[in-house]
C-alpha cells in the first residue's frame, strides 16, 4: 500500500511499545497518488498492525497525508483525507467517504468528521498541534489544519481550540494573512510549527505563485510574507510543497520541484527564520545531491546538523545540513512500478518502468542468495 503518513504518539513508552499510526494512500494529486485502505494502528513499535474501524472505515478509498495524536490526552487523534486514485486509468475509487478533518477520542476506533461541518467535502494535506505547553495545561490545546480547496468551503488555514472538535477560518480573518483559495482554485497548503521563548512560530506555505509561505511569530495572531521564499516549490507545488522548521530554532528548509543553482531551488535551507535561503540540492563538492521533488523533510532529534529527506528516489540524509548527501537506499523497496512486460518465453526476464527512476530489467535468482532475485536499473 501507498503510504500518506506515519506517527508516533507523543511521551514516554516502555522498549518495542510505541504507539504508531500509518495513514495509507498517497495524498499528492498526481495521477498515481494511490488510494489507500484506511489508518493502520501497532501498539508495539510496528511489530504487528491492526486497520481501524474496518466496518465503518471513512478513509478507504481514500488518502490519508495527515494525523495528528494529542500530547495531553492521546486517545484524542485527528486525521485528515483527501482524494486517491487507483487503476491504470487514475480512477477515483468509487463510492469513497466524503473527504475532511476527522476526529477520534477512542484512540482511533471511532471516527466523526469535524471539518467541514455540516458534512461536506475537503481535502487536508497536513495536521499539527501547537508546541506552546501552556496551551496543553490550560486544556485548551490547539491545532492548525490546512487544507486545499475547490470552491465548497472558504478558507485554507483553520485553528481548534477545544482538541480538534470545533474549527474556525484563519485565512482572511488573522492580520497579514489573506484569504487563500478560490472557487474551482486547488490551493494546496503546509503547515509547520516550533515554540520559541514565549511565542508559538508557524510557517505557512500555499501553492500560490508557485509556493508563497507565509510567518507567524505570535502563534497565528498576525503574519508577514516570506519574500526570500516565494516560487520554493516551482510548477509542482500540487504534488511536492514541504516545509520544515527545527524545532526550538530559526533553521527552516523547504523543499519542491524545479532546478538547482539557482533560487529559488527544489531543497533551500535558512538559519535566519527565512530572511535569506542558500540552495542546498546539490553537495558543495558536486559529488552528490538530492533526488528530484522532494516530499517531505526532517532532522534527527539531537543531532542538529542531520536532516533526512524523502523525495520520488527514495531516502536521503546529510549530517552537514545538505552540504553533503548520503542515499540511504541501499536496501529499501521504495521503487514505484507502473507499467511492467514479462518476456514471452523467458522467466528470467522482465521489465518495469518506474515512476521518475527509469526502466528496470528483472535478471532471476541470484545463486549466492537463495530465494532473492535482481533487478537492475
Amino acid at each position: 500500500l501507498a503510504i500518506g503518513s506515519i506517527t508516533i504518539a507523543p511521551g514516554a513508552h516502555p522498549l518495542n511499545q510505541a504507539t504508531i499510526y500509518v495513514g495509507t494512500g498517497e495524498g499528492n494529486f498526481s495521477g498515481d497518488s494511490y488510494a489507500g485502505a484506511g489508518i493502520y494502528k501497532s501498539t508495539n513499535s510496528g511489530q504487528t498492525w491492526q486497520l481501524l474501524s474496518p466496518s465503518n472505515n471513512p478513509f478507504v478509498g481514500r488518502a490519508v497525508p495527515a494525523i495528528a495524536v494529542d500530547s495531553t490526552n492521546t486517545n484524542v487523534v485527528l486525521a485528515g483525507s483527501t482524494t486517491g486514485y487507483a487503476g491504470i486509468e487514475g480512477d477515483i475509487p468509487p463510492n469513497a467517504p466524503l473527504r475532511g478533518l476527522y476526529r477520534s477520542s477512542d484512540g482511533g476506533n471511532n471516527w466523526v468528521q469535524v471539518l467541514p461541518t455540516p458534512s461536506g467535502t475537503l481535502r487536508i494535506s497536513r495536521i499539527v498541534q501547537d508546541p506552546n505547553p501552556a496551551l496543553q495545561i490550560a486544556g485548551s490545546t490547539r491545532f492548525w489544519a490546512a487544507a486545499t480547496l475547490n470552491g465548497t468551503v472558504g478558507g485554507a488555514l483553520w485553528e481548534s481550540n477545544d482538541s480538534g472538535q470545533t474549527w474556525a477560518k484563519v485565512d482572511g480573518v488573522a492580520s497579514g494573512l489573506p484569504s487563500i483559495g478560490a472557487a474551482n482554485e486547488l490551493t494546496r497548503t503546509w503547515i509547520t510549527a516550533t515554540y520559541a521563548g514565549v511565542n508559538t512560530v508557524l510557517y505557512f506555505g500555499t501553492s500560490h505563485v508557485n509556493g508563497t509561505l507565509y510567518k507567524s511569530v505570535d502563534g497565528g495572531t498576525t503574519w508577514t510574507q516570506v519574500a526570500a521564499a516565494t516560487g520554493f516549490c516551482q510548477g509542482q507545488c500540487f504534488y511536492d510543497m514541504p516545509v520544515y522548521v527545527e524545532p526550538g530554532t530559526t533553521n527552516v528548509y523547504t523543499g519542491g520541484a524545479g532546478t538547482s543553482g539557482s533560487l529559488p531551488s527544489s531543497f533551500m535551507f535558512s538559519n535566519d527564520g527565512g530572511t535569506t535561503f542558500t540552495d542546498e540540492m546539490v553537495a558543495v563538492d558536486g559529488n552528490s545531491a538530492l533526488h528530484a521533488d522532494v516530499h517531505d523533510i526532517t532532522t534527527w532529534p539531537g543531532s542538529p546538523n542531520e536532516v533526512w529527506v524523502g523525495n520520488d528516489g527514495g531516502v536521503f540524509y546529510s549530517t552537514d545540513r545538505g552540504q553533503h548527501w548520503v542515499n540511504a537506499n541501499t536496501n529499501l523497496a521504495l521503487t514505484q512500478f507502473q507499467y511492467c512486460d514479462l518476456h514471452p518465453t523467458d522467466p528470467n526476464q522482465a521489465y518495469g518502468g518506474t515512476q521518475d527512476n527509469g526502466t528496470d530489467s528483472f535478471l532471476g535468482n541470484i545463486g549466492a542468495l537463495p530465494g532473492a532475485t535482481a533487478w537492475m536499473h
